[in-house]
């Protein structure tokens, strides 16, 4: 897995919304896969460099074949849900609010989360390869939900997916830099990184599709980000580079990913009192 994760990298992303609030006590089993892109720029010594700033640790853009993340979603009621996930480089916790499918015309919800890079994989912090996936990064996070019904002809109903809302904390972005680019001759590239953490706050926008089958559901959302405002970088280097001088004028305004994420569901906690 860290080898995947080293040549193809691992999507820098929001969580996915969840879909309509899910009643009783069901349980959600939940992978995600991702890819992701945003244009940044950064100067490095006397070299201007500029590439993909939100696939975090490879240079192969289209992300990893596994999972970014697994998460679990705990329904407690009828309109309360919990959720945690576990992530290559952050893990978060989550809390909704709303109505479940068949009580509203359009199932809506609202929710707030937290995010940290905290308990991503330990590993060191000399650079290169095994360079530590806890980049310092922490997340605050509220968005609103909305899940119009439509038809799909042959899938039958299919729920839209539509969200909007902010974030803001510390953000990792990593630029990383192929061979192929020719970054000047004071840079090694090999390929190197530009990592990069710095305070944001941005509005994030989410639209896609959910479906809900009989044991489980699937969403899959294109989720672009726009950078409301931002300070300088508390954390700012270059990965595997010659000595070449400071990280300085790092930019990037937006960004976009998409997420497929489908789940497993099924009402354990009733299973387990002797309920169906």
């Amino acid at each position: 897995m860290l080898a995947a994760l080293a040549v193809a990298g691992c999507a820098l992303t929001a969580p996915v919304p969840g879909g309509p609030v899910r009643a009783k006590t069901v349980t959600q089993l939940q992978p995600s896969w991702a890819i992701a892109y945003g244009r940044a720029s950064a100067t490095v010594g006397s070299a201007r460099v500029s590439g993909n700033g939100q696939t975090f640790g490879g240079p192969i853009p289209w992300g990893a074949p596994i999972p970014i993340r697994l998460g679990v979603r705990q329904a407690l009621g009828s309109v309360v849900e919990a959720s945690g996930d576990w992530g290559w480089v952050d893990s978060g916790l989550e809390l909704r609010a709303g109505s479940p499918e068949g009580s509203w015309l359009i199932p809506m919800a609202i929710s707030g989360g937290i995010r940290s890079s905290i308990l991503a994989i330990p590993s060191s912090d000399s650079g290169g390869t095994e360079d530590a996936f806890n980049q310092g990064t922490y997340e605050r996070r509220l968005r609103l939900e909305a899940y119009p019904e439509m038809s799909m002809g042959r899938l039958g109903a299919v729920r839209l997916l539509l969200a909007a809302g902010v974030s803001w904390g510390a953000f990792a972005h990593d630029l990383v830099l192929v061979p192929a680019q020719a970054a000047g001759p004071s840079l090694n590239i090999g390929p190197v990184g530009v990592a990069v953490v710095r305070p944001e706050t941005r509005l994030e926008l989410a639209v896609g599709l959910y479906k809900r089958g009989t044991q489980g559901t699937a969403t899959v959302a294109l989720a672009p980000w726009i950078l409301l405002d931002s300070g300088a970088p508390i954390r700012a280097r270059c990965i595997d580079c010659a000595q070449t001088g400071p990280v300085s004028d790092f930019s990037q305004s937006w960004g976009v990913s998409l997420i497929l994420s489908p789940a497993l569901a099924s009402d354990l906690i009733a299973r387990m009192s002797g309920g169906r």
